[in-house]
């Protein structure tokens, strides 16, 4: 039996305790009235009242239901990768395989299930009536969403134990889509709640809510699934699609004539591992061989793992070709597998001179007289992970150099590219990458907050120019939203 009444009319009872939660599926506040004198079922406006002799479960026992269900499902999910695949850890550093363990997979379950379940599953049951069809279909959505965010948290894991591999496994390419899809969500929940709120300050003077006020919340994840899909649909095709060749002029003081229309061709950020595999990167060297460049230079991230897990995939290297040869830095991912003294030495055994806080002279063939410094900065992040050998060091790299010559860095961080311009040497031009141009929205925003130089070409200072390359392929999702993967073609320019 239902009855409407007021407060008033109640008469108190003996003892009453009153107690605010959320139902069981976090649905709108319901008022609890436990008494030791009636079970009539009472509605007061606004609240759903029931009197009820025991309390539902709480919350948090229901919230670690979620997660320990999680947990069952990710080892039952790790157990069948593994026996899918070979046994390789994609890092030596038991601190990274922590980082990635303790505080990644937490991060992604907090943004899971506070943003995403609640926004996409908890709130909208507010809405939902009870018929037999919707129950059906609004299970089915929860169980797809439960796979979808299972599959996300699985991708830190195949960075962990990727193994040895050639190709992109389609295990890990799923697990990283769904986790660059997690982050579009993220993002277009936090814009409606941006854009609800100032409709809700616009509407309360006169305008009302109440013609949609009792499917909204449904309404409202139905909007955000379809804008997040057709977002991360477009993001995956664009990202399949490549990189495009960007061709790129650029003054350089102090370069001979002689050496004037000198082609540089750049390779940033390949990140081979989860998400690239060895066709990609071959794809990228028959690109670039196809550009007859003068230099070929790989502004670092080439790799996401250990040489004994990608010594197959990273092969097609050896077919690069040049006039001058092919140069090398390192990344902060280099740093991050702790196998960097190892990669090192099979760069070298593939022909690519690698430029570790040092320099080389790039000379005309013709003319010995006429020459320019083409010199290499370790990653900055080598000084954190690594011993002093390893960390950035500007002066070892260019104490030997002269002013009369130009000078060309190549330095993987826009912020050690900041650094150089900054000190005393005249470099002319420095070539980095790192940022992927924000690769995909939301990361756009703070990469583009908290890097001196985002994507593109910048001029300093007089006579200085740095060059930021948006990177050749991604960083882990496989996906590019309001940003593109380039090779760029770089001619010199003698000024």
């Amino acid at each position: 039996m239902v009855t409407k009444f007021s407060l008033k009319q109640m008469e108190r009872p003996q003892w009453i305790k009153i107690v605010v939660l959320p139902s069981a599926c976090a649905l709108r506040p319901s008022v609890y009235f436990f008494t030791n004198t009636t079970n009539t079922d009472v509605r007061v406006t606004g609240y759903r009242c029931f009197a009820k002799r025991k309390m539902a479960a709480p919350r948090l026992f229901k919230t670690f239901l979620l997660a320990a269900s999680f947990l069952v499902s990710m080892c039952v999910f790790f157990i069948a990768y593994l026996t899918s695949s070979s046994m390789g850890f994609g890092t030596l550093s038991i601190k990274r395989a922590g980082i990635l363990l303790g505080i990644f997979v937490p991060v992604i379950f907090l943004i899971s299930y506070f943003v995403v379940w609640r926004n996409l599953v908890l709130r909208p049951m507010k809405s939902m009536e009870k018929s037999c069809v919707q129950g059906v279909v609004f299970h089915t959505w929860t169980a797809a969403l439960f796979v979808f965010l299972l599959f996300a948290h699985f991708s830190q894991l195949c960075i962990l134990f990727l193994g040895k591999t050639t190709e992109v496994g389609t295990v890990s390419f799923v697990s990283f889509i769904c986790f660059g899809a997690l982050f579009v969500l993220a993002a277009v929940i936090f814009m409606f709640e941006i854009v609800e709120f100032f409709l809700k300050m616009t509407f309360q003077r006169g305008l009302s809510w109440e013609w949609f006020q009792e499917n909204w919340l449904v309404i409202r994840a139905v909007m955000i699934v379809v804008i997040s899909s057709c977002l991360v649909a477009v993001s995956v095709m664009n990202a399949a699609e490549g990189p495009v060749v960007k061709p790129v002029e650029i003054p350089v003081r102090k370069l001979p004539l002689s050496m004037h229309g000198l082609r540089i061709v750049q390779l940033s950020d390949i990140h081979l591992g989860p998400t690239v595999g060895k066709s990609q990167l071959q794809k990228s060297v028959n690109v670039a061989n196809a550009l007859k460049p003068d230099i070929t230079v790989i502004t670092g991230d080439l790799v996401d793992s250990t040489v004994e897990n990608l010594v197959e995939a990273v092969s097609p290297l050896q077919q690069l070709r040049a006039t001058h040869g092919v140069y090398y830095v390192t990344g902060n991912h280099e740093y991050y597998t702790y196998d960097v003294k190892h990669w090192l030495s099979h760069l070298k055994s593939l022909d690519i001179v690698c430029l570790s806080n040092s320099f080389v002279r790039i000379v005309h063939a013709q003319k010995p007289r006429d020459w320019f410094y083409l010199a290499g900065t370790n990653d900055i992040e080598g000084k954190r992970m690594y011993e002093k050998e390893h960390q950035f060091d500007l002066d070892k790299a260019l104490a030997s150099t002269d002013s009369d010559h130009a000078i060309i860095l190549l330095a993987h961080q826009p912020k050690a590219a900041k650094q150089a311009v900054q000190s005393q040497y005249d470099i002319s031009l420095i070539l980095s990458g790192h940022t992927h141009g924000g690769q995909m929205f939301p990361i756009t925003i703070p990469a583009y907050l908290f890097s001196p130089y985002f994507a593109g070409i910048y001029q300093p200072k007089e006579g200085t120019y740095v060059y930021v390359s948006s990177g050749t392929w991604y960083n882990g999702p496989p996906m590019r939203l309001f940003s593109r993967a380039e090779i760029t073609l770089i001619t010199l320019l003698a000024s």
